[in-house]
């Protein structure tokens, strides 16, 4: 094949240099020999592809520290948002529905909040499987996307977490109960806060990510 069909440019994720062929730099999509990160040009070309190997070739020539790619805190986000997250999300939701089930004949809205939530909590599960690939791929604002994901799981942490005070009557709430409310809308400011500082201050998705 001839040269002048072939086309050269950097790997957005580990910035090895790439030779692609005519069929390649037809259709824009190639997948890393280095690092088997499949590649769509499409994508890099809205994020300004010029801006991507620029960072690819500072990498290869040293001007950018070894904190770049989905590795370290950023690899341990991406494997919570697209496993851990959706399988204990689903895990709950199965064990909370049959645990509530028996009992929608004695509490009139606890049938209708457990149908709520489901449809809350599927969400948060594609959300978070959509958003942890984002994240891993490299794609266009994944960052920005990972934020969203985190302000929806805090409101529904908290929203959530009055469900108790909706369905039962007043007399039924007690200390426990309320305390039980708290410690979850707690566990759901934690978690917003510690990623989003994360994804704020970050020195690796800030070399990742353009234009974080």
């Amino acid at each position: 094949m001839n040269n002048s069909n072939k086309k050269y440019v950097y790997c957005p994720n580990c910035g090895s240099e790439l030779e692609l062929d005519e069929e390649e730099n037809k259709e824009g999509k190639f997948t890393c020999l280095e690092c088997g990160i499949p590649i769509d040009l499409s994508i890099q070309k809205l994020l300004n592809f010029e801006e991507v190997t620029e960072i690819a070739q500072n990498r290869n020539s040293g001007s950018i520290d070894n904190y770049y790619g989905v590795g370290g805190w950023l690899l341990l986000f991406c494997i919570i948002l697209t496993i851990f997250f959706p399988l204990s999300t689903l895990f709950y939701l199965t064990m909370n529905f049959d645990e509530a089930r028996s009992y929608f004949n004695l509490l009139s809205k606890l049938e209708t909040f457990t149908y709520i939530d489901i449809v809350l909590r599927t969400g948060l599960i594609v959300f978070s499987i959509y958003t942890g690939a984002a994240l891993w791929s490299i794609k266009k604002d994944a960052v920005q996307l990972a934020k969203k994901f985190l302000i929806y799981t805090l409101v529904y942490g908290i929203i959530s977490s009055t469900f108790p005070i909706l369905i039962y009557s007043p007399t039924f709430v007690d200390g426990t109960m309320v305390l039980q409310i708290i410690i979850h809308i707690i566990r759901s400011i934690i978690f917003f806060r510690i990623w989003t500082s994360y994804l704020n201050k970050s020195k690796r998705v800030m070399n990742t990510y353009p234009k974080v």
